[in-house]
């Protein structure tokens, strides 16, 4: 402690912490500021390049670049791959050697031997191949061989004599001639497949075909042959050509080789038995078998058919669910009859029509008592209360009042209104049912006459009479 103004105070940890995370983040400030510096002059370049570029003075610098880089590229050095001298610089990697898929026949071929002797029994006329002899005196053990050989001549008239009898002899044999030859045919297939040339791989995938389907059993006995004869179509199996929107002559005519090639394995396959798919896998592993897209397009068509069934299936459930709806709903409709007619039952069942129409009577009688009532309290009040004066002010108010009602809804009614005769006179009967008599100032014979009732007064006192007798 007593040493600290002179060595300075010791830090603890955190201190130091603070101190160094400190330091970082000014670092990290400085390295931002220093970036976005860098991308400002970085872009100012790129404008100058521009303007430059625009203004044509950037043609010779193209120029020496592009020589540049020429120069640089035949500098560098063909190296061989994954090797260390790959990773050098101004070196080039050397691709991989080229296949021997497109190679020219080599040296002559039997047919070509036995045809220039004249040792087959046929002739060429105008192109056509014309047989000297019957199929049933060639022997097939001798020239059915040769002719498979002669598929690997490209030269006229050799290969298309050679084509031309093999088809006969196939279209024409017999299987018991046939068959016995497949093993011999073999080793002419086998070398007219590993010319690679194009024609005659096509030659061969089509007489391979014609052979397949000349003779039954002929396809399981070429299955033994598979590894032979079948590793050369690897090659062709996806060489297909890619012409956009062009059309392909070559494969309608059966000349493409991708699609020769996987029609041919098709066709092993249909005719080789069991265990063809098996041994064409093995030698092509890209092969797909033609029967499991069958298989695929009947499980297809199948589960399509099911999809039918069930959305009949489904329309005739709804159908039914809506029958029974509609009898449901016609069953509750019947139930609610049901308790409507009950109710109905016991509403008449408890209605007493005499009762009824005797209280009806009884009422009807009390409501015409009670009114003839009331209209007499009313004319008995009103003689009480009002004097002629009040009665005529009445009417004439009341005639104001419907004046000014029409008025108001536009009709002129006051002329049809005045030719109206007006009451002048009440009646008033006292509530004892005697007649009063009111008198008047004046002689004595007026009072008389005025005592006696009119007949309005003794047609109502009558009818009072009568309901008071019954």
């Amino acid at each position: 402690m007593p040493l600290e103004w002179l060595f300075g105070r010791r830090m603890s940890p955190d201190e130091m912490l603070r101190k160094n995370q400190r330091a970082l983040n000014k670092a990290m400030r400085d390295l931002d500021r220093e970036k976005m510096r860098m991308e400002q002059q970085e872009k100012k370049i790129i404008m100058d390049i521009k303007k430059m570029a625009k203004d044509g003075q950037m043609i010779a610098p193209v120029i020496l670049c592009s020589i540049m880089k020429s120069i640089k590229s035949k500098t560098k050095r063909v190296v061989p791959p994954f090797s260390s001298q790959s990773r050098q610089p101004n070196t080039i990697v050397a691709g991989p050697p080229r296949t021997r898929s497109c190679q020219t026949p080599i040296g002559n071929t039997a047919f070509r031997r036995y045809y220039d002797r004249g040792d087959f029994m046929l002739s060429v006329d105008s192109g056509r191949v014309m047989w000297k002899t019957s199929f049933e005196n060639i022997d097939y053990h001798h020239y059915l061989p040769i002719f498979f050989d002669g598929l690997r001549e490209v030269a006229y008239p050799y290969r298309a004599v050679a084509e031309r009898g093999a088809t006969d002899m196939l279209k024409n044999g017999t299987p018991d001639r046939i068959l016995p030859v497949v093993p011999q045919l073999i080793i002419p297939i086998k070398l007219a497949l590993n010319t690679g040339h194009p024609d005659v791989v096509i030659a061969t995938l089509k007489m391979v075909q014609t052979l397949v389907t000349s003779a039954d059993m002929v396809g399981e006995a070429l299955v033994p042959y598979y590894r032979q004869i079948l590793p050369p179509l690897n090659v062709y199996k996806n060489l297909n050509k890619n012409t956009g929107d062009g059309i392909d002559y070559a494969q309608y005519q059966q000349e493409d080789v991708g699609d020769l090639v996987n029609n041919t394995l098709e066709i092993l396959e249909r005719h080789g038995g069991a265990h063809a798919f098996i041994n064409i896998k093995y030698m092509i592993p890209t092969y797909e078998s033609s029967e499991s897209v069958k298989i695929m397009a009947r499980d297809l068509v199948r589960t399509r058919r099911y999809q039918k069934k069930f959305m009949v299936m489904k329309a005739n459930i709804q159908a039914v669910s809506l029958k029974i709806q509609t009898l449901k709903s016609q069953n509750a409709m019947g139930q609610a009859m049901k308790g409507v007619t009950k109710a109905m039952q016991n509403m008449n069942r408890q209605l007493n029509l005499p009762q009824i129409q005797r209280i009806l009577q009884e009422f009807e009688k009390q409501s015409e008592v009670m009114d003839m009532k009331e209209e007499v309290m009313n004319d008995a009040m009103d003689d009480a209360m009002e004097d002629e004066g009040d009665e005529e002010e009445t009417s004439e108010d009341i005639d104001q009042i419907v004046t000014q009602v029409l008025d108001e809804l536009g009709l002129q009614l006051t002329d049809q209104l005045s030719g109206l005769p007006s009451a002048s006179g009440s009646i008033s009967i006292a509530a004892t049912g005697k007649v009063p008599i009111v008198a008047q100032d004046g002689g004595g014979g007026g009072g008389a006459a005025a005592a006696q009732p009119n007949d309005a007064d003794a047609d109502l006192q009558a009818r009072l009479d009568n309901l008071r007798r019954k």
